[in-house]
């Protein structure tokens, strides 16, 4: 049946989105408000659509006699249009004063602690933090903290830029630096960029010791003897002095041709 809107008035003098959700929310719910009708009715329909659609009002958001609701699960940063009629059978007003809800919404900033790098102890290493920026605004702070590897002490972790020493280090070993960059709207993002600290020179290796102990001397030759035909490991590949990838005799021989 045709709905009649020429019976009932239009009821709503005010249509009032309240704001219900978080800041940082992926969706939003709006609570509307109205003023009752004064004529009998049976209730509410409410009605809403997104900018750039239009109202289906076929299909009403909500429908019931109290003079609150809420939409739920609306998408964040989007704008919105409200409007209510009432009923009674099948009889329906026209409509109310449409409500416009628009939410600015802020970005997050894009942080960017530059490109992984390799230097060697003792040397000065750099931290570029000037990649990083505020797609509606601008960068109010900086943070560059170290989340492992070998202790690294920054000249000034609140600066854009910065640099640090590199400590002494045996072996080659990485270091996680993580940068926090936070919007005058107090919004953050980070990002890592991983420093490869290498020694600046190797361990000498000295021909024969197989025991890694630092010389060559019985201890050695006693190792040899006692890993003869078994499988080279981890532990004993130093034994296989000739390298033919096996332990033997012949390695004796090379062991005791070695200065």
């Amino acid at each position: 049946m045709k709905k009649n809107r020429n019976y009932l008035a239009v009821v709503f003098v005010s249509l009032i989105p309240l704001l219900a959700f978080a800041p940082i929310a992926s969706a939003k719910d709006i609570t509307l408000v109205w003023d009752a009708n004064t004529d009998p009715i049976d209730g509410y329909r409410i009605f809403y659509h997104a900018e750039n659609e239009a109202f289906d009002f076929d299909n009403p958001a909500w429908e019931g006699t109290a003079t609150t609701c809420t939409i739920y699960g609306l998408d964040d940063c989007a704008t919105y249009f409200f409007l209510a009629r009432s009923y009674r059978d099948t009889l329906e007003s026209g409509d109310s004063n449409t409500a416009l809800y628009q939410q600015i919404c802020q970005e997050h900033p894009i942080a960017n602690a530059g490109q992984d790098d390799e230097i060697y102890e003792e040397e000065i290493g750099y931290l570029y933090g000037g990649g990083s920026y505020d797609p509606d605004g601008a960068i109010e702070s900086y943070y560059w903290l170290q989340l492992s590897g070998p202790t690294i002490i920054i000249t000034n972790p609140f600066a854009m830029d910065t640099d640090f020493l590199a400590p002494e280090v045996e072996n080659s070993e990485t270091a996680i630096i993580q940068l926090t960059v936070t919007d005058y709207d107090g919004l953050q993002a980070i990002d890592q960029v991983v420093i490869t600290i290498l020694p600046l020179s190797s361990p000498v290796e000295i021909p024969g010791d197989c025991d890694s102990d630092g010389d060559k001397d019985g201890d050695d030759l006693q190792m040899i003897v006692v890993n003869r035909f078994k499988p080279i490991t981890t532990e004993n590949e130093k034994c296989d002095i000739n390298n033919d990838g096996a332990i033997n005799n012949y390695d004796i021989l090379a062991w005791r041709r070695l200065p």
